[in-house]
């Protein structure tokens, strides 16, 4: 729904914006249904806003909550920074545990996490607010559930409104309104999202674990062994194997990292798959629906693509002609890195896409599926250090080494029974991450 009928007496005199979640009648009738509905300003103890710091990189000095910090309930340490610890002030936004912390701008706003124990003394950045409670009143971890559920995203869309910019400020955040049952209620329903988050981490570390794991196996498989991985920032080389060349550490890396299985034969891609780069410009037929995958639709994780059915007058510059059963490999920092690698579907005809995917086209002697997942190595990484050119930052892969990349030669069917197994243990981890949501949805319902 995105029209309701409200009173002129309604609009007469507001001071906000005429949108129509400020007069959202589902909402209403949640607030209205709340049994003991209390403002959140009422258990706030302490209210504010975050440091206004420029985080450093490095594991050294105070860590830094950022706002992207802040999800799924909880608060994701793989990507964080560190501040100096020295000549800032910086105590105001020390964190304790228990304190909740909340997003008030971005692609999360509205989300919250309570702060665990382990990060007691660290630091919140501007873009999050963080919140005190009366704990005697109310469970942190009861109050995140709420903000986090439907009831708690639909107060929040209606604050954003109410701004002339996308965010939630302290006034907003102080006026969402909570159920306030009894604390042994609030702790029965924190405990039954908890359990429920738990299930979800141990599931999605399951699956992860089970994806990280296939290019151990395949590679494994085939008696390839690479050695460990050396600090890639620096090595010592004799000055004669750089002159006239680059200078930069990738070239020198694969001399210390990469070892092959002296049992293997090797042969080039060029010889085992085709490398069509026919482009088409769609837009020339406007009204035509075309089969689109661009880099965004690539799963660097699954080694799959999302398809698209665009008309041609939304496809916007020339594009690449796929076809089912090519591997598209991007070719382009730092998607190569991040193995922005699939397989196109066997039942798509034909396919656009992006230019910075080029295509690899089995041949007779090389099944599809395996070819994906060795493209998709550890073994494929090594051989494609120091060989990106361009401007930093959009360096790309030539066309001339991704034609040369070494692919071990193994006949058809143990390749297929590789492939296989691969296959099977990519679609247990979709399992596992599909059942690690149906937890907390299913969780989430029943509390709602």
């Amino acid at each position: 729904m995105n029209s309701t009928v409200v009173s002129i007496a309604d609009l007469s005199g507001q001071e906000v914006k005429w949108t129509f979640e400020y007069f959202d009648p589902v909402l209403s009738g949640y607030l209205g249904r709340l049994a003991n509905p209390t403002p959140l300003g009422d258990l706030i103890k302490e209210i504010r806003y975050g440091a206004s710091l420029s985080p450093d990189y490095s594991e050294m000095g105070i860590l830094f909550i950022r706002a992207q910090n802040i999800r799924d309930g909880g608060v994701d340490l793989t990507d964080v920074r560190y501040i100096p610890e020295e000549g800032l002030d910086v105590e105001r936004f020390r964190l304790k545990a228990g304190d909740l912390l909340i997003t008030r701008s971005g692609i999360n706003v509205g989300d919250a996490a309570v702060v665990p124990p382990e990060l007691e003394g660290s630091i919140h950045g501007s873009y999050s607010i963080k919140v005190r409670l009366d704990q005697d009143r109310v469970s942190p971890d009861y109050a995140a559930i709420v903000l986090n559920s439907d009831i708690g995203r639909r107060q929040v869309a209606v604050a954003r409104a109410r701004s002339a910019q996308p965010n939630v400020n302290i006034p907003e955040l102080r006026s969402l309104i909570i159920p306030l049952w009894p604390r042994p209620v609030q702790d029965h329903i924190a405990a039954l999202m908890q359990q429920a988050h738990a299930a979800r981490r141990a599931m999605l570390a399951e699956a992860e674990a089970l994806l990280r794991g296939i290019d151990g196996y395949v590679l494994g498989e085939l008696g390839i062994e690479l050695e460990e991985t050396l600090d890639r920032k620096r090595f010592v080389i004799p000055f004669s194997s750089v002159v006239g060349g680059r200078l930069d550490v990738g070239p020198a890396s694969g001399q210390f990292t990469t070892q092959r299985c002296p049992d293997l034969a090797w042969e080039p891609l060029c010889d085992i798959a085709e490398l069509p780069s026919t482009t088409r410009i769609a837009s020339r037929n406007p009204n035509a629906v075309y089969t689109y995958i661009g880099m965004s639709d690539v799963d660097d994780a699954l080694g799959e693509v999302h398809i698209q059915h665009l008309k041609g007058c939304d496809i916007r510059a020339n594009k690449v002609v796929f076809k089912g059963g090519d591997v598209v490999f991007a070719r382009i920092e730092p998607c190569i890195y991040n193995r922005k690698i699939a397989l196109i579907p066997p039942e798509v005809g034909e396919a656009l896409g992006s230019t910075e995917l080029v295509v690899a086209r089995a041949r007779p002697q090389i099944w599809p599926a395996f070819l994906l997942w060795i493209l998709r190595s550890e073994l494929i990484q090594r051989q494609i250090a120091g060989k990106m050119t361009g401007t930093t930052g959009r360096r790309r892969l030539p066309h001339r080494a991704f034609a040369d990349l070494q692919i071990p030669k193994v006949p058809v069917e143990v390749q297929m029974a590789i492939a296989g197994e691969a296959a099977q243990r990519r679609d247990r981890a979709k399992e596992l991450r599909r059942q690690a949501e149906t937890v907390v949805t299913e969780a989430r319902a029943r509390v709602e």
